[in-house]
């Protein structure tokens, strides 16, 4: 029987969607070359040049890319290497810094900055999210955020607020599908005013979210878990010395592991390993050293078809991967995915495992006046070239 793969909440997915998904798990995989699309171009901007991607219901990726912070591009893939997709442009309240993820009722929900104080969530009305409903938060409840859909099917997001002289790390429910309204919980608050970085968040296999953050002012990697699906409040335990954001991952119905990819104090690209899903008892196991990218990164973390953690991140010109050769990392291989070239800059990186069990990497690809949104579809789960 075909295993499920892909993002952590599948093991809370409602009925429907496990169906949709499995029908495209019964096919075989093409194992091919690495294929490159480039899906859209949108202006090169300081701030927003962000993108965030996820599997809908379909068995198809959604990718959300921001279009100069003032509309976002949707393109829904129209098969598993998205070498074609359906683009839609957006114009919502908020259209910066974007995460997306699929909701209880099968439809894309997107989280987005907009580059200030501002936060607004954008409910799409399709699965190809050719059409919309927003709600625009005023205030400062948050900039860099990051959303998955708890196992109440409604959406769980982590941003950071900015009010000086002072900074909050904040957990947002969404209270509805639509995300209309929301109950938000402070997890962090740093006095000195040092902007928390972008958090990652995910969902454990028994539904409870969790947050890694860079606490900024201790240079030390933190895990909150919620102690409900609502996130009212939070435990908070620390890991190793960090100067990076981190990406989180939980294995999902794998194991109860999760990993944490993140750069130490000395810019390392580690894995770290929690085998207590919650990471409170993280440090029983080294973490482990997977790259030295030569600059500050933000990496992509995802748990493959073959139950092992694959790191997506950038060093100069090129987009690379580290693949965990056993579960506590201690060796890897590496693979380079793309050279953007001389004159050009990697904006973000991030990766997806897609309904053919196979990693697809989205990555900005500019060239100081435009940004390629770029979609590379793995051959194999270690994404040999």
């Amino acid at each position: 029987m075909a295993r499920l793969v892909g993002t952590p909440e599948e093991a809370h997915m409602p009925r429907y969607r496990l169906l949709a998904v499995a029908a495209l798990f019964a096919a075989p995989a093409v194992r091919g070359q690495i294929v490159i699309t480039t899906i859209t171009t949108v202006p090169s901007s300081s701030y927003c040049n962000h993108g965030s991607a996820t599997v809908g219901v379909d068995g198809l990726a959604v990718v959300v890319a921001s279009d100069s912070c003032t509309r976002l591009r949707v393109a829904h893939c129209s098969n598993v290497e998205c070498t074609t997709a359906t683009l839609s442009s957006h114009f919502p309240s908020d259209a910066g810094n974007n995460s997306v993820a699929i909701g209880g009722d099968g439809l894309p929900l997107i989280v987005a900055d907009n580059g200030v104080t501002g936060l607004g969530l954008m409910h799409c009305s399709n699965v190809k999210c050719t059409s919309y409903t927003d709600h625009y938060y005023t205030g400062a409840i948050g900039i860099f955020p990051s959303l998955k859909v708890g196992s109440d099917g409604l959406g769980l997001f982590a941003s950071n607020e900015d009010l000086y002289p002072s900074s909050l790390l904040k957990v947002s429910h969404c209270d509805n599908a639509a995300c209309t309204s929301l109950t938000s919980t402070v997890i962090a608050v740093e006095t000195g005013w040092a902007p928390w970085p972008y958090p990652s968040v995910g969902i454990q296999a028994n539904g409870l979210g969790l947050i890694a953050y860079l606490d900024s002012s201790a240079g030390r990697l933190k895990v909150a878990e919620c102690v409900n699906t609502v996130c009212t409040s939070v435990l908070n335990y620390t890991l190793g010395f960090a100067s990076g954001n981190p990406s989180l991952q939980p294995a999902g119905g794998f194991s109860d592991f999760t990993y944490v990819a993140y750069q130490d104090d000395e810019a390392l690209l580690k894995v770290q390993l929690c085998r207590a899903s919650d990471c409170s008892g993280a440090l029983a196991v080294p973490p482990k050293t997977v790259a030295n990218p030569g600059s500050t990164v933000d990496p992509a973390l995802v748990v493959g078809s073959d139950h092992l953690p694959l790191v997506v991140y950038s060093s100069g010109t090129h987009v690379r991967t580290a693949h965990c050769t056993d579960a506590a990392c201690n060796s890897n291989v590496k693979h380079e995915i793309a050279n953007v070239g001389a004159g050009h800059d990697v904006t973000f990186v991030t990766a997806v495992v897609g309904a053919d069990g196979l990693p697809l990497i989205v990555y900005g690809d500019s060239n100081g006046t435009n940004t390629d949104i770029k979609v590379a579809h793995c051959s194999d789960a270690v994404c040999t070239p």
